[in-house]
């Protein structure tokens, strides 16, 4: 371009060389203003090509960057929902662009919570620029999903011009931190049970061993023989639920045993009936051909 004008001007000087002899004259200048005008033109228009290009290129960019955005995006002004990316309309479960307009209140259940999460991130943003609360939004179809909003401002001077608000579904999140207290409960439970079950043990290791003195020092047909082998038989069985309780806190080592079920069966029925109650009755029908299994007693 600066070559093109070189030329023009060189032509005009070449052409109205008479005239610099005796003053230069309307229609040089006239010639000499338009191909100045028509370069200035030229480049301006060239730079405006370029810059809306270079902007057509960042848009689709960011559109790009936007709709691969494992979180949703949205625009609200005045808490009102002024666009949304693909992923966001997938939190909410609407159709794209379905939503353009509607007050976010639609996504929570109360209107004080529609206020607390107002009043917590406009005092986030008053205070630091951006702000962060958790809240639960209502989904289209019904189901509660719990959110995660970060929120900062278009413009940070003035917030009531717009919150670019991302949305990220924090549920599963939330549901493996239950269960990971959960899992710490039962451990200490398991913990408790342990400590309970060792010093109940060795209470029932006094019980059954009197137990056993008594049935030696008492003939067969003594007439406390049956009530000892009752206190004897009601000790091995808190023995084994001792042991059960140790396996369940993993103190106790498993000790597998060649075992007869209907055996088994038989000795904890007077137990299962006084556990379930008078109004339901327990019928225990031993197996004739039952095998023998490999099997911890106490579990």
């Amino acid at each position: 371009m600066g070559v093109a004008l070189f030329l023009a001007l060189s032509l005009l000087f070449s052409h109205y060389s008479f005239e610099y002899s005796i003053g230069y004259s309307n229609d040089y200048f006239r010639a000499l203003m338009l191909v100045v005008i028509g370069f200035i033109a030229s480049e301006v228009s060239e730079k405006i090509v370029k810059n809306e290009e270079s902007l057509r290129e960042n848009e689709n960019r960011m559109r790009a960057i936007l709709a691969a955005s494992p979180v949703g995006v949205a625009l609200f002004i005045n808490r009102k929902l002024h666009w949304g990316n693909e992923r966001f309309y997938d939190l909410v479960g609407y159709e794209q662009g379905s939503l353009i307009g509607r007050d976010s209140k639609m996504f929570y259940a109360s209107d004080e919570e529609y206020e607390r999460v107002g009043r917590e991130l406009y005092r986030g943003i008053d205070r630091s620029g951006m702000a962060e609360v958790e809240t639960k939004w209502i989904r289209q179809d019904g189901k509660i999903i719990d959110c995660r909003l970060r929120a900062c401002p278009l413009d940070s001077k003035d917030p009531s011009g717009g919150l670019i608000v991302t949305v990220a579904d924090i549920s599963e999140a939330k549901e493996l931190a239950a269960q990971f207290q959960q899992a710490q409960k039962m451990e200490a439970i398991g913990i408790l049970a342990g400590g309970v079950a060792h010093d109940f043990n060795n209470l029932l290791t006094i019980i059954i061993g009197n137990a056993d003195l008594a049935l030696m020092k008492v003939g067969k047909d003594g007439p406390l023989r049956k009530e000892i082998e009752e206190i004897r038989a009601a000790g091995k069985r808190a023995a084994s639920l001792t042991r059960q309780l140790l396996a369940f806190s993993r103190k106790q080592i498993i000790q597998p045993e060649i075992l007869d079920l209907n055996e088994i069966l038989t000795g904890i029925e007077k137990m299962l009936g006084r556990l379930i109650g008078e109004d339901i009755e327990l019928l225990m029908i031993p197996g004739p051909g039952l095998w023998q299994v490999e099997a911890d007693p106490g579990q």
